[in-house]
């Protein structure tokens, strides 16, 4: 997705297709839900570790079946009455509910393959389809649900290894989540004649400046910034570092003024070091954005003038 200045909110609500339940939300959540998709049962605690590693497993094979099924996540210490209910007598244990009724279970860890042979017998054969993979995936980013973003398009990468978009997709899921070391190993995945494209060159570029500025700077930093460079105002690195905060927060018009404001002083300082930071900026937003291309305009004003 090309980064424009400031996207409007997205009213739609993101898909519901995991969640945490209790007593108070179980027909609703379970009963209720599962009259229109077969619903996922999973009995847990904490304390559990054979459920740390069950869950995981429950929660890839829901993404893959894209809404068929949905998973239910009951923690059993805040949740006795509904364990003692269903006849939970150990864990990890699962039920699965359709039309309003458990129709069948079972207890203790096991393997993925296992999961996938009892949802099968309930709610048919995943649909595999890399493209509806993909719409769900997508659905979940532009809702702002970059967590379980990152799960759908993870799942799509794993059926086409090689699909430059989808790596830079799950990139920029990982960036949101300010998991940095992440989003460069995906990236790094990108064979070397690809690298031109111009979604690898943004994410790079993303990456690159959220390195420089992996400390969030508080309103108190960015004001004491401000107030060195109106005492000095040929503090070039004060106006970079200042630049680089009003990014993190998108004020991206006033991280280009300032960054401007340093070039038209001295564009020769420290090896072009301001004029070679706004054009990181350009290419982390994407070249075509309203943003890059007007302060473009700008920065060829300064220079050409």
């Amino acid at each position: 997705m090309v980064v424009e200045d400031k996207l409007g909110e997205n009213d739609n609500k993101p898909l519901d297709i995991i969640k945490d339940s209790n007593i108070h939300n179980f027909t609703d959540d379970v009963i209720e839900s599962s009259k229109s998709a077969v619903v996922l049962v999973d009995f847990w605690a904490p304390w559990c570790q054979p459920c740390k590693q069950l869950t995981p497993l429950l929660e890839k094979i829901t993404h893959r079946y894209s809404g068929k099924i949905k998973l239910v996540k009951i923690n059993i210490d805040e949740n006795q009455t509904i364990a003692s209910q269903m006849g939970v007598q150990s864990i990890p244990a699962v039920f699965a509910f359709k039309d309003g009724k458990p129709v069948d279970g079972f207890m203790g860890n096991v393997t993925e393959n296992k999961i996938l042979d009892f949802v099968e017998k309930i709610a048919g054969k995943a649909d595999s389809s890399i493209d509806q993979i993909l719409s769900i995936a997508q659905e979940y980013q532009d809702n702002g649900n970059t967590v379980e973003a990152i799960n759908s398009f993870k799942e799509a990468l794993e059926l086409n290894t090689e699909n430059i978009s989808i790596i830079c997709s799950l990139a920029e899921c990982y960036l949101k989540e300010k998991k940095i070391l992440e989003a460069e190993e995906i990236i790094n995945t990108v064979p070397k004649n690809k690298d031109s494209n111009i979604d690898v060159i943004r994410i790079r570029a993303s990456i690159e400046i959220k390195k420089q500025s992996h400390i969030t700077m508080s309103d108190e930093d960015i004001n004491i910034l401000k107030a060195k460079i109106e005492k000095n105002p040929t503090d070039h690195q004060s106006m970079i570092d200042l630049a680089l905060a009003l990014n993190a927060i998108e004020q991206f018009d006033e991280s280009i003024d300032i960054i401007l404001k340093s070039i038209k002083i001295d564009r020769e300082w420290n090896d072009k070091l301001a004029q070679k930071q706004l054009l990181k900026f350009f290419d982390s937003w994407g070249l075509g954005s309203k943003t890059s291309v007007s302060g473009r305009r700008k920065l060829s004003a300064i220079l050409f003038s």
